[in-house]
């Protein structure tokens, strides 16, 4: 069976504990994995200490890493903005995105790239409602606030994904060329980011596949950031904007500052 080159990206925020059991899982289904992008998005941990890390992976696991230090915490969005921008100067066949957070178990996850890899499709996300479970120890406002805007995104925007806020996913050197087209450079560099760019990339569907799979959700030893109400009123907004003008509220444009180290 043909091995396919994939790129991985791991965004961090003070999450570089988990990363060693991340690179275990890798090596141990034996991915096809040429390059992995790691963004810190200014973590508080001391500099020397993040390099320290990154070497030892290197050393240990032999991965070639690309290791970019923003000066400042971008977001999520802008995390992504710069992770787009590296890779359109690089060789790939997919590129995998993988949360560092422990909000899900990562060698199951790994598993099931490893299998799906070899299916057909340009887009593969990994959805926490495709299975209900994944919301039982969800409060019931958390819960019932979740569906309303899943429901809310598709009634709006045609996206008929079950988890469009989602940023753990495979995309193909396809569906990469295609988003480049999308102008995602005036997208909200914020946590809304994900959501927003998979409405976007749902209306390429005839130009595309799309597929989700589900994956088992908990809650992780990174705290979310997220302040809930705002984001649901940010979204809530942009999701009725979107419908009427086609653009989301909160668009953000800046100039990225950070340091990139090859190991």
């Amino acid at each position: 069976m043909e091995k396919k080159d994939i790129v991985i990206y791991l965004p961090v925020f003070n999450s570089f504990h988990n990363l060693d059991e991340i690179f275990y899982s890798f090596k141990l289904l034996n991915l096809n994995v040429i390059k992995i992008i790691i963004i810190d998005n200014a973590s508080n941990t001391p500099k020397n200490e993040k390099i320290t890390i990154i070497k030892n992976l290197k050393k240990k696991y032999l991965y070639e890493i690309i290791f970019l230090l923003n000066e400042e915490n971008y977001g999520i969005g802008g995390s992504k903005k710069i992770l787009y921008k590296t890779l359109e100067n690089l060789k790939f066949d997919f590129f995998c995105s993988i949360l560092t957070s422990k909000r899900f178990d990562i060698s199951e996850l790994v598993f099931t790239m490893n299998r799906e890899i070899q299916h057909k499709f340009d887009y593969l996300i990994f959805s926490r409602f495709l299975n209900y479970k994944n919301t039982k120890n969800y409060s019931l406002l958390r819960r019932v606030g979740n569906y309303f805007f899943i429901y809310l995104t598709k009634f709006l925007t045609n996206c008929e994904l079950t988890d469009p806020g989602s940023i753990i996913y495979i995309k193909n050197r396809k569906c990469f060329d295609l988003i480049k087209d999308l102008n995602i450079s005036n997208l909200t560099n914020g946590s809304h980011f994900g959501h927003f760019l998979n409405i976007l990339i749902s209306q390429l569907k005839k130009n595309i596949i799309i597929k989700e799979v589900e994956i088992n959700w908990r809650e992780g030893n990174i705290k979310s950031h997220v302040n809930g109400i705002e984001y649901s009123v940010i979204l809530f907004l942009s999701l009725f904007k979107y419908f009427f003008t086609k653009k989301f509220f909160k668009p953000q444009k800046k100039k990225f500052k950070f340091e990139k180290l090859i190991f």
